[in-house]
C-alpha cells in the first residue's frame, strides 16, 4: 500500500464530501483513480471498515461511466469481485 491509513482517510473524506464520482470531470487521471480504488479496497478488507469499500465502489462506477479503457475496466472488475466475494465469505452470505 502506497498510502498511509491517515492519507486514505483524508482522501475518503475529500471524495465523499465533494461527491467527485458524480461528475464526469471529477477526476483527471483514471489510472490514479483505479490505483486509489484498489488501495481503498485493500484497506477495507484489511480493517473491515466498509466505508473504504463503499468509496472504492463509487470510484469504480466513475471509471466505468467516464473512461472507455477495457483493460482498466477489467482490472477494476477483478478487484471489485474479489473484494465482494471475500466480504460475502466473511459474512457467511451466498
Amino acid at each position: 500500500m502506497t498510502e498511509t491509513p491517515e492519507t486514505l482517510l483524508e482522501k475518503l473524506y475529500e471524495i465523499e464530501i465533494q461527491k467527485k464520482w458524480e461528475f464526469g470531470d471529477g477526476f483527471t487521471d483514471a489510472e490514479a483513480v483505479a490505483q486509489l480504488s484498489t488501495e481503498l479496497t485493500d484497506y477495507a478488507r484489511y480493517t473491515g471498515d466498509l466505508r473504504y469499500l463503499n468509496t472504492a465502489l463509487k470510484l469504480n462506477d466513475w471509471i466505468r461511466e467516464n473512461v472507455h479503457d477495457e483493460t482498466l475496466n477489467k482490472r477494476i472488475d477483478r478487484t471489485e469481485t474479489a473484494a465482494l466475494d471475500a466480504l460475502r465469505a466473511d459474512l457467511g452470505v451466498d
